[in-house]
């Protein structure tokens, strides 16, 4: 007889990758200050204190931001992280946007992904 919570274990890691690229999805456009105002969705770029919002948030975050973003790099090239790392990436992934988006609501940025 089968275990049938074998099917979920072998289900997390794939779960926890496509939730770690997702949440990169959510974050990347946010990532650069250089050229932030470009990749910024339309209902930030027009509030001016969104995007000053953003670019205190970049340096504030910025080695959580690369680590998330090499772990998502690591994951979709082949180079599958351990569980504990792939955990604690998308943890940080998941702290970083909500950081963000709770910022950019309480500025009256709307439609922003949960």
């Amino acid at each position: 007889m089968t275990d049938p919570s074998a099917g979920r274990l072998e289900q997390q890691p794939a779960f926890e990758v496509l939730e770690l690229i997702r949440l990169w999805d959510l974050l990347e456009p946010y990532t650069t200050i250089e050229s932030a105002t470009p990749s910024l969705p339309r209902n930030v770029v027009n509030n001016l204190a969104a995007v000053r919002a953003v670019e205190q948030y970049v340096p504030l975050f910025a080695e959580e931001l690369e680590l998330v973003r090499r772990a998502r790099n690591s994951e979709v090239h082949g180079n599958p992280l351990s569980p504990e790392n792939r955990a604690e990436a998308v943890n940080a992934a998941r702290q970083l946007w909500r950081i963000l988006r709770q910022r950019l609501e309480q500025l009256g940025v709307v439609g922003l992904e949960r």
